[in-house]
């Protein structure tokens, strides 16, 4: 993990200050070994991540960078799940990173059909400060997508959480505005788009689904069948 991007980027990050560059990449492997970023496969993660859509890579956009979606009406914070899901998150977003590295990746939150229900401060916060201390200068963009007047307030509480440059990055998008970022070729059909990409795909090591990750970490079985009826209401959508 350790080449030449790995290293500027935290010298980027921190205006070439070289201590706290050394600093912050050490922080930023040791965090990486801890929660396993290197070692997890997709193989690790139930059949339903997968399937649900919730968030997934895609197509490039205009200028080459592939994309991680985050449709946000399909996400809802389970207790005994939210950490598996932000380990999926993670893992999601570290393939895309690594394979792009300086040339950098965007990614969509679709916020059409969402609701006070989907929303998590927590998830939030968990994916700013990620992207802030393990992954600085990855994220090119984020398109925020379709957001309905019931989640405005929501929002703004979530652009006061981030930095003047992380600010900076965002740009809000509805209807054909996306298209102005991406061929229509490669946004999905729920946007609008023309791609026939599945973005449900689940890879073919993976076998377990959320009764099986239930089972081995000791999630009780209501809590099991919230989160699968919960998908399984979203599954055409």
């Amino acid at each position: 993990m350790c080449n030449d991007w790995y290293i500027k980027r935290f010298l980027m990050a921190t205006q070439l200050d070289v201590d706290n560059a050394f600093a912050m990449a050490r922080d930023a492997m040791r965090w990486r070994k801890s929660y396993g970023v290197n070692t997890r496969s997709d193989a690790d993660f139930p059949i339903e991540f997968y399937g649900a859509g919730a968030i997934f890579p895609y197509c490039a956009d205009r200028e080459g960078r592939p994309i991680a979606y985050l449709r946000v009406k399909i996400y809802k914070s389970f207790p005994k799940f939210s950490d598996y899901f932000k380990q999926f998150f993670i893992h999601i977003i570290n393939n895309i990173d690594t394979q792009r590295e300086e040339n950098g990746w965007a990614m969509v939150w679709d916020l059409t059909g969402a609701g006070p229900s989907n929303w998590d401060l927590s998830m939030i916060r968990f994916v700013i400060s990620s992207f802030r201390l393990y992954f600085p200068k990855g994220m090119q963009y984020l398109v925020i997508y379709g957001v309905p007047w019931i989640m405005t307030a929501f929002v703004n509480i979530g652009m006061k959480l981030l930095s003047e440059e992380a600010r900076n990055k965002v740009i809000f998008a509805s209807k054909d505005q996306i298209f102005s970022h991406i061929e229509p070729s490669n946004v999905p059909d729920f946007m609008g788009g023309k791609c026939e990409q599945n973005y449900r795909d689940v890879p073919k090591e993976v076998v377990r689904d959320c009764r099986d990750l239930g089972a081995e970490r000791g999630i009780n079985s209501d809590e099991i069948e919230s989160v699968l009826k919960f998908i399984d209401k979203n599954n055409n959508v």
